[in-house]
């Protein structure tokens, strides 16, 4: 076979010179190309060394700058002989030259050579070298292929896509047991890309139609999940995730790749304009779900303006692993529809950047509940001016609870930021755990409260905002209070106490209620500052009133543990019977009954001798005073007596120190005193008439104590 080319390898910097070996007829039938460009001569390269005796070979230079890429065979130096024009024309009565009919002759050569070379065999002996170019025309009535490297016609491909079925065909096929064959059709549509509906994400074309495209296609396809591949989505009205104004129970999911690579570029036409929305479905599940995606202003003529997630009565959606950056509001949950209620939703992995509100909870036509909503691994960065948790009750008093907040906050340093705000909404039964860097402000008008179980803490430390109701805010660790308004304490503050000693020991371990442990011992102690004045204190607050109101009855002093004080003017101390006499203390001094005091009945039987025990004094180290009283019916005795055990076993000893009173009738005999050897008092009596004895004992020594 003829030579009619010759390639070469081009290195990205050699001009040559490329040697060709070819025959050629005319210069101008001499051509190169590289990497299938045809190039022109004097301008990208120059020929030279060519013989115009034998016309054979030659030499290609490249001019400067002009110099082949590299690449393998890229530089194709080839001959195209003229296949219009013969080299020479005869007329009639001319004279032939041999010269002539030889380049005739050769012309036609070159040209059956060039064809043979270029041209396709269908035993493939011949391959082609470099691109078929067919100028926009068809290969039509090909077959199917056979090999891997075969040509693929129309009808192959699509039966490769279609929905039908054939057995053997390369369909999509799962890893694992028990998987089947489906077409390809079938497994592209297994979920909706916004891209399938036009969406370019190139951050300048406008994308909300094709998203909102996307979402009702996913709608009618059964509610599949719409993805939002990699890219910038201009979004310039509200994406509704389930495709109507005022909601359904059931929606979408919206899935970004992630927080970097999946954005939407929001242009909101009013400061309350939602970016996305999912609304409707009280008290119903829903499917509707938010992931790993940003939404940020456009550009900075649309800072702090629009909402991020605007959550309308829904109950049970999710949003995870979203950024919001720049807007109006954050996360927007309202009750706005009558009877609507947003509970048991669900957000995680969020972070809010320098957003106007952070999460705002609004209360707006809509039912009072906000109800077992759950916050976990929130960021919420503030600006000056900004607020981390901003609660409303527009149309009517809201009410947060059972809810989780697991939120970190971060002031920017040197800026006012109020972590949390609550106007005519009230909080119960709430938990979690709130954390805040840099000095933050906490804020409630009359008619706001906010109660947590679960701590608030600052590094930095953190204030409440003037006209902050006492008590409007309440966590396991703070709580917001003025001075008491007792008299007796009212340049003190309560507070709550800490229900951990974590993070106090840099100063003390101080106040506390702790465990006290040793062996069989398992107690409990209460800790104060061991600073003068440091004490217990115990009282009472009214019903409906706030820890100010607090009254204090008892105070022990626990720097020292020399005082107990009362705030009353009369106490009393006595045993389980709560008899008020035993030991009474009045105007610092001690009375009452310090010893026992026991009443006895004496039943009439006229002209029969009673003997009536009474108290006990069974150790002979100890003397009892009594103060012995005996009355009926127009009869009454009264004495103090010295009682004292003999300890031997003999009888006791009994003396009558005083007689206070005698009213004695005929009917009566008696009494008379005397101790037993157990060291009992005994009374002799005879009476006509039912009597009462009281004995009230004062005790000496360690008789106080039996």
């Amino acid at each position: 076979m003829a030579t009619t080319q010759n390639t070469f390898n081009g290195n990205g910097s050699n001009l040559g010179p490329f040697l060709f070996t070819f025959k050629w007829l005319e210069s101008t039938d001499i051509k190169v190309s590289v990497g299938g460009v045809l190039k022109t001569a004097g301008t990208h390269y120059n020929l030279q060394g060519l013989n115009y005796t034998t016309k054979t070979g030659g030499q290609v230079l490249f001019t400067a700058g002009n110099a082949p890429p590299v690449g393998t065979n890229n530089i194709r130096i080839y001959r195209d002989t003229d296949d219009e024009v013969l080299s020479s024309v005869f007329s009639s009565g001319s004279a032939i030259r041999a010269k002539d009919l030889n380049d005739n002759f050769t012309q036609n050569l070159y040209v059956t050579q060039e064809i043979n070379n270029n041209a396709l065999n269908v035993d493939g002996s011949n391959a082609m070298v470099g691109n078929l170019d067919i100028n926009n025309f068809k290969v039509i009535n090909s077959s199917a292929p056979l090999n891997g490297t075969d040509l693929a016609n129309k009808t192959y491909v699509d039966d490769r896509v279609s929905t039908s079925a054939v057995a053997g065909s390369p369909y999509f096929l799962q890893d694992g047991a028990g998987a089947v064959n489906r077409s390809w059709s079938s497994k592209l549509k297994d979920v909706v890309s916004v891209k399938d509906f036009g969406a370019v994400g190139d951050g300048v074309a406008d994308d909300t139609a094709a998203i909102k495209l996307a979402i009702s296609a996913a709608i009618a396809a059964g509610r599949k999940r719409v993805i939002l591949p990699s890219g910038s989505y201009v979004i310039s009205d509200t994406l509704d995730l389930d495709g109507t104004p005022l909601g359904t129970n059931y929606g979408v999911v919206l899935q970004g790749e992630d927080t970097v690579a999946s954005k939407l570029l929001f242009k909101p036409a009013t400061t309350t304009t939602p970016c996305i929305t999912l609304s409707g479905g009280s008290a119903a599940t829903t499917n509707k779900q938010v992931h790993s995606l940003t939404i940020e202003p456009f550009d900075s003529s649309y800072n702090y303006k629009g909402i991020g997630i605007y959550i309308d009565g829904q109950c049970f959606s999710v949003v995870e692993d979203v950024n919001i950056n720049r807007l109006n509001y954050g996360l927007h949950v309202c009750n706005r529809h009558v009877g609507s209620f947003s509970e048991f939703n669900t957000f995680n992995r969020i972070h809010l950047l320098y957003n106007n509100q952070g999460i705002r909870f609004e209360r707006d036509g809509g039912n009072e509940s906000f109800h077992g909503n759950r916050f976990t691994n929130v960021l919420v960065n503030m600006a000056d001016g900004q607020f981390g948790i901003y609660c409303v009750g527009t149309s009517g008093p809201g009410y947060i609870y059972n809810c989780y907040f697991r939120i970190n906050m971060f002031v920017d340093p040197g800026a006012t930021g109020t972590g949390i705000y609550v106007n005519n909404t009230t909080t119960d039964f709430n938990d979690g755990f709130i954390t805040c860097e840099n000095p933050v402000v906490l804020q409630a008008a009359a008619n706001g409260q906010w109660n947590m179980y679960g701590k608030f803490r600052s590094l930095g430390g953190f204030s409440y905002a003037a006209g902050t109701p006492n008590g409007a805010f309440c966590f396991d660790n703070s709580r917001k209070s003025s001075t008491f308004t007792n008299a007796a304490i009212n340049t003190l503050t309560p507070n709550a106490l800490q229900g951990s000693i974590v993070d106090e020991n840099g100063n003390g371990d101080y106040p506390a209620v702790f465990r006290i442990s040793g062996s069989n011992i398992d107690s409990v102690g209460i800790s104060t500052y061991s600073a003068s004045a440091n004490s217990v204190y115990l009282g009472s607050v009214g019903f409906g009133q706030t820890l100010e109101a607090f009254t204090p009855w008892f105070k022990f002093n626990t720097s020292n543990g020399s005082v107990l004080q009362g705030y009353a003017t009369d106490y009393y101390l006595c045993d389980s019977t709560g008899t008020s006499n035993q030991l009474r203390l009045k105007g610092g001094r001690v009375g009452g009954n310090i010893g026992r005091s026991q009443t006895y009945s004496v039943t009439a039987n006229a002209g029969v001798a009673q003997n009536i025990s009474t108290i006990t004094n069974a150790d002979k180290t100890k003397l009892s005073m009594v103060y012995f009283t005996i009355g009926g019916s127009n009869f009454e005795k009264r004495y103090l007596l010295a009682i004292n055990n003999n300890g031997y076993g003999s009888s006791g000893y009994v003396n009558t120190l005083a007689t206070i009173w005698e009213l004695g009738v005929a009917g009566v005999t008696g009494p008379t005193f005397s101790v037993n050897s157990n060291g009992t008092l005994v009374v002799a009596i005879t009476t006509d008439r039912n009597l009462t004895i009281t004995c009230q004992e004062i005790g000496l020594g360690g008789q106080l104590l039996d």
